[in-house]
């Protein structure tokens, strides 16, 4: 029987008048049109990206206030529309979204929960529900907050993001109207063909002032710039060691350093020398990273490598994150630092 989408996309005001028996059916029902469509991946056909990127090139808010980067959400879903293959990823304690999805009893348990405690079922629901009862997706860099950090420290407009990831630094960059030169370094090659399209799909507004973007398929520990002092700033999030295994491919810094330590070594320090090359005097080093369980002191090694290399930090930004929900309004939200270096000037 083929079950339409407008038939599984209810609200808790709908199913809260249904028994219990009748709340089933209609679990056994969203249940079966995933199995029938498949994953809900975000679609965006080329109309809807045209539209998409006419909004966000308006997007116009100052975002970084006492050292704070505000949190948007704005881009995201375009942003994910490229990387399908992102719903794969594991982390060392979790399933990806993915294994949920395929495992019949899973995916009915946190479709049950979504009755429970969510407010939707619809493609996004699903979504939502796989990853907060089951699956641990990967997480994406807002491009809002990629294009605060442009706005400020973007200089002259050329910019190196040493680990390309799901595109939010890209998308940044056009938003930013001050980034005319996007290099990224990205090792894992469904990526790579992800910045690739969406890079295509930026550069066909033939208007703004973002010309060039180069996509290396390779590591930002491999990647020496062709020339000195050219690059405005170098700004990335890092892998946090080996807690996201985003593919097994022997290119991925975890693989090729196993031990944190060689990790640090072998790709952090390494890219950092890399950076300090193609940086101009006076340039910017960005980066945001976190303390990890496998890397407890993840946040001072990188920066003490910083600083090792011959970097300077000037200051510490604070990353919103997620909201937490039913919490007093000072601690709302969750944080990450970013931190900002700089190469001195000679």
């Amino acid at each position: 029987m083929i079950i339409s989408y407008d038939e599984i996309t209810k609200n808790k005001q709908w199913w809260s008048q249904l028994s219990e028996d009748e709340r089933e059916e209609y679990v056994q029902k969203v249940f079966r049109y995933y199995r029938i469509n498949g994953f809900p991946f975000y679609v965006y056909p080329p109309e809807k990206i045209q539209n998409e990127l006419e909004k966000l090139y308006k997007f116009d808010k100052e975002l970084i206030s006492n050292c704070e980067v505000k949190q948007t959400m704005h881009g995201l879903g375009l942003c994910w529309s490229y990387f399908p293959h992102a719903f794969e990823v594991r982390n060392l304690t979790a399933k990806s979204p993915i294994d949920i999805f395929i495992d019949n009893e899973l995916f009915l348990t946190a479709i049950r929960k979504r009755v429970k405690f969510g407010d939707n079922i619809s493609d996004a629901g699903i979504r939502k529900a796989i990853r907060k009862y089951g699956g641990v997706g990967v997480s994406n860099f807002r491009p809002t907050a990629a294009y605060a950090i442009y706005k400020k420290y973007g200089g002259d407009g050329v910019i190196w993001d040493m680990s390309g990831g799901y595109g939010g630094r890209l998308l940044g960059a056009f938003m930013s109207k001050k980034i005319n030169h996007y290099i990224a370094t990205e090792p894992d090659k469904r990526t790579t063909q992800g910045l690739e399209k969406m890079g295509i799909d930026i550069l066909s507004h033939a208007t703004i002032p973002l010309k060039y973007i180069q996509i290396f398929p390779q590591g930002s520990e491999d990647f020496k710039p062709w020339r000195e002092n050219f690059i405005d700033l170098c700004f990335t999030s890092p892998p946090y060691f080996n807690t996201e295994r985003y593919s097994d491919e022997p290119t991925q810094s975890y693989i090729k350093f196993p031990k944190y330590n060689d990790w640090l070594e072998g790709f952090w320090e390494k890219t950092l020398k890399n950076c300090m090359y193609g940086l101009k005097s006076g340039g910017h080093l960005v980066f945001n990273v976190a303390n990890v369980k496998t890397a407890p002191s993840l946040t001072t090694d990188c920066c003490d490598i910083a600083k090792k290399v011959g970097f300077q930090l000037v200051d510490t930004l604070q990353l919103q994150l997620s909201g937490r929900p039913h919490k007093i309004i000072e601690k709302a939200f969750k944080y990450e630092p970013i931190y900002v270096f700089t190469k001195r000037i000679k």
